[in-house]
């Protein structure tokens, strides 16, 4: 391409600098002693020789082409299939010399050549744009391109003797020339140069067809050659990876993969020898080479993969065996620390010595494919052959290591028989004499000693929990040697007589503890309730252990020994009830002193045998009274108690409302609220009903004041609330406060007082705070009271709207208000016109909001006989709306009357579809 270029760029210059400079010089010629023709047709002889010129350029373009076309059809006659056959093997074609080269090599799945057949056509094709850039650009020949003082110049020499011929210095006329020729092939490039042959001639288009039909007919033979080598599509399409898993997929025996290697193999010695190197087929010559090589490269690409698919499944199998003789190798060399891993130990290495028949099975598999590679001649790595030689080793190695596993396990195990046998006859020995020793309770009867009863049975129910440890161990070997496992019922039998005992002592114990803690203890600590739970529970544990052990006497002794302190114990529970009160206050206290005549109330450190010895008892009637109202007072003091935790926590929500910048009570939480009341409020009245309240009657007074007046709060709060929801959006409107401005003022009022009421109970939430806050409630009060006056304002103010425009009564005071809010936009009427006038689902506005007519629900129009301009009402909706009825009926009236006109004129079914 480059050569063309340069050659291209030669010839040009040549046109330039020689052909045209010679051109101009023989005009320019000082010798020349006569004119073609006078000075006065110097114009049409230049047009004659410009015409010529380019003639003359143009037969210079013509032979190129017609060469350029000889040059191809020399080469691209067809060739017969035996002269395609011989130079298939190297033979040249008599007569045919290539002109051009082409590689046809693989490139991923496919042969292609390079350069390809578009490359070629482009390339030709750039040479006849090279020979119509050499012969374009030139500038025509003419009086002005020629030296003035030559034979076609104007300026005759000076100087002349009388008769002397004209004389021109050759030399200035050479220099002016030459300077004349650069300017005017400069000016060429941006005047009018000769018109010679466009690209677009007929004869540049047919060049360009012929040529690429030549070399359509050219490429046939090389693309007959590519079809040579289309045997071998499937091989280059084959993707070696994909390959490989589809083989190991069907795991294919080594005679299937020796056919597929050596067929491999044979597809790269058939494609180097299939063809020449280099093939001359016309107008090319083909380089074979490339595409011979990458097809034996991919044959040997495959027969390679499935070498080394072989290889890597040897190698697999080889580390897996070497891994499992050599866990088999460590695992024989274990010595067990018991019976157990003994057993476990035995069991693995008779079942490795039956494995290893298998595994020799497995090595004979992998010493075949080695042998196969080798056949092949593949030789693996190093590393490789050095793990085969380890793997053909282990048979050898790991035969001795078992059987002298298997000889110490056994021996091993005998010895670990005789141990067993050894410590069975002693558990036996223990478990006797501890049994023994569970008899011996039986004589043990002294109910204040009970504490060391206990202790020793303690001490014989942890060595009873040691033997059936000791039970369970031996058993669990007896199962590992495979013995019969031993049994001991008298163990259980044992364990199950000591029980009763245990039960006994235990209880003497307890007893003992509880009554010392509940007579010598501080009695403010008592709790009356679990005191006489717990006696209880004793009475009737002692009385079942009595039934128990009626033929035993020892025992029966310590039981009864229990029950009769119990009893004793019982009388003394009523006391207890009495003075244990937690009701009891201080005037209960005095009450107590006065009945029995000296004070009664405990401190830290009296206990209830103080009062059992000053014998309080005789006054118990007395006392029991006056706790029993005590009870009753400390049940209603509760119940306040108890309601004002659960007022604690309430809490009023308080959620943004839209965009107002205030907040608003929540729903949720005032139904919880309201719930609590009605339920606190029937509470604490019937407590004021009851005889008891009389000590703390302020108090609940002043709850129930909180209840009653969080109530009515509440109440008023929701009705305000509700209000101001209402006409917050009614009164934001400036037109609503401009025909209202005496309601706009109150609503200012109630608007700044709700929102202050809503900051505070923000910042401070707590129903027990927001509630109780000074003069909340009168401003409530007053609130609605203003809201009720901007109401009927309000009521008033539409019903005046509604009788100067009646249609308005058929919206409702919402749908009114948004129409009157927005009174600068009359498209906000649009959405409730069907509501004023049947029929009429929308008005239609111009651009300037002009009304020209009216639209039906089913998008008929019908246009009015005058337009409307809202914006003259100034804002009175309900009189341009008037002005509206009026026109639409005018329109009606009209449209009747020419529609009357046009029937008879006008046939029925376009009738029908000209008028609404």
């Amino acid at each position: 391409k480059q050569v063309q270029a340069e050659h291209s760029d030669k010839v040009k210059n040549a046109l330039r600098n020689q052909w045209f400079s010679s051109l101009v010089a023989i005009f320019s010629e000082p010798t020349l002693n006569y004119l073609p023709c006078t000075p006065d047709l110097f114009g049409s002889f230049f047009k004659s020789m410009a015409a010529l010129t380019a003639k003359e350029l143009r037969q210079l373009v013509q032979d190129t082409l017609e060469e350029l076309i000889r040059f191809c059809q020399a080469s691209s006659s067809t060739i017969s299939d035996e002269q395609f056959e011989r130079a298939v093997m190297g033979e040249p074609i008599p007569g045919i010399r290539p002109a051009f080269q082409m590689k046809m090599l693989v490139h991923g799945h496919q042969i292609r050549f390079s350069p390809t057949p578009d490359d070629f056509e482009n390339q030709l094709n750039s040479v006849l744009e090279g020979c119509l850039n050499a012969v374009s650009g030139l500038p025509a020949i003419d009086n002005k391109l020629l030296p003035c003082f030559g034979p076609f110049g104007d300026a005759p020499p000076t100087n002349l003797l009388p008769g002397q011929q004209p004389h021109w210095d050759p030399e200035k006329v050479r220099e002016e020339l030459e300077q004349s020729i650069q300017d005017h092939l400069r000016r060429a490039q941006q005047e009018q140069p000769l018109k010679v042959v466009s690209p677009q001639d007929p004869a540049v288009h047919e060049c360009r067809r012929e040529v690429k039909r030549l070399l359509e007919q050219a490429m046939e033979a090389p693309k007959r050659l590519q079809g040579v080598f289309s045997k071998f599509s499937d091989l280059l399409s084959a993707e070696p990876q994909v390959k490989a898993k589809d083989y190991k997929k069907a795991q294919r025996t080594l005679e299937e993969y020796r056919a597929d290697i050596l067929e491999f193999r044979a597809m790269a010695d058939e494609a180097m020898s299939l063809t020449a190197n280099e093939v001359q087929l016309g107008l090319f010559q083909v380089q074979c080479a490339p595409v011979k090589t990458g097809i034996a490269l991919k044959a040997t690409e495959m027969a390679k993969m499935l070498l080394n698919q072989i290889l890597n499944n040897s190698v697999e199998d080889m580390q897996g065996l070497c891994q499992r003789y050599e866990t088999m190798n460590a695992r024989a060399c274990e010595k067990p620390k018991d019976s157990k891993e003994m057993k476990d130990l035995k069991i693995y290495v008779e079942s490795s010595t039956s494995e290893l028949g298998e595994l020799e099975a497995r090595i004979g598999v992998v010493r075949s494919r080695f042998d196969f590679l080798f056949e092949l001649n593949y030789l693996p790595d190093d590393e490789y052959v050095t793990l085969a030689t380890r793997t053909y080793q282990w048979p050898q190695k790991i035969a001795p290591v078992l059987e002298e596993s298997l000889a110490r396990m056994q021996k091993l195990e005998e010895h670990m028989e005789d141990s067993l046998r050894a410590r069975r006859s002693k558990f036996e020995e223990t478990l006797e004499a501890a049994l023994g020793e569970v008899t011996t309770f039986k004589d043990k009867g002294d109910a204040s000693v009970a504490g060391e009863y206990l202790a020793e049975l303690l001490g014989l129910r942890s060595r009873l929990d040691a033997i059936r440890e000791e039970m369970e161990y031996i058993n669990n070997q007896e199962l590992i040697f495979g013995w019969n496992p031993s049994f001991y019922p008298q163990l259980d039998k044992g364990v199950k007589d000591l029980q009763p005992f245990e039960d006994l002592y235990t209880a003497a114990v307890e007893a003992k503890k509880n009554l010392n803690q509940w007579m010598a203890g501080s009695i403010i600590k008592l709790e009356p309730e679990a005191v006489e739970k717990d006696v209880d529970e004793m009475w009737r544990a002692a009385y079942k252990m009595c039934k128990s052990f009626a033929g035993d006497e020892n025992p029966l002794r310590i039981a009864t020994s229990i029950k009769a302190d119990l009893d004793e114990f019982k009388q003394h529970l009523p006391l207890i009830q009495v003075l244990c009160n937690k009701g009891l206050r201080d005037r209960h206290w005095e009450g107590f002193q006065k009945a029995v005549g000296f004070n009664l109330k405990p401190t830290e450190t009296s206990c209830l045998g103080e009062y059992v010895r000053k014998k309080v008892s005789q006054w118990l009637e007395n006392l029991s009274e006056i706790s029993d109202n005590a009870s009753k007072e400390w049940s209603l003091e509760k119940t306040l108690d108890r309601m004002y935790s659960e007022w604690e926590p309430m809490k009023f929500e308080t959620p943004p409302y839209r965009d107002s910048g205030t907040h608003i009570l929540s729903g949720n939480c005032v139904e919880e609220i309201e719930m609590l009341l009605d339920d606190h409020i029937v509470k604490t009245q019937t407590m004021m009903a009851s005889p008891f309240i009389k000590p703390f009657e302020v108090r609940a007074k002043d709850w129930e004041k909180f209840l009653l007046v969080t109530q009515d709060v509440i109440d008023i709060w929701l009705k305000v609330q509700a209000q101001w929801l209402y006409l917050e959006p009614i009164f934001s409107s400036e037109d609503i406060k401009k025909q209202m401005p005496a309601e706009a003022d109150r609503f200012d009022q109630v608007d700044r007082t709700f929102k202050d009421t809503m900051k505070i109970t923000v910042a401070n939430p707590a129903v027990l705070v927001v509630t109780r806050r000074a003069g909340l409630l009168e401003k409530l009060k007053e609130s609605l009271a203003m809201l009720e006056l901007i109401n009927k304002g309000l009521n008033e103010y539409l019903e005046t709207k509604r009788l100067y425009f009646p249609r308005f009564f058929f919206l409702s005071n919402d749908e009114l208000l948004e129409i009157l809010s927005e009174t600068k936009d009359p498209l906000r009427v649009q959405p409730h016109l069907k509501k004023c006038f049947e029929a009429i689902h929308s008005l239609d506005f111009d651009e300037n909001t002009i009304v020209q007519g009216m639209v039906s629900a089913e998008g008929e129009k019908v246009g009015w006989v005058k337009t409307l301009n809202p914006a003259e009402a100034r804002g009175a909706v309900e009189k341009w709306l008037l002005e509206t009825e009026r026109i639409m009926m005018m329109s009606i009236k009209d449209h009747i009357q020419k529609s009357a006109e046009a029937y008879t004129d006008v046939p029925r079914e376009k009738w029908v579809q000209e008028w609404p």
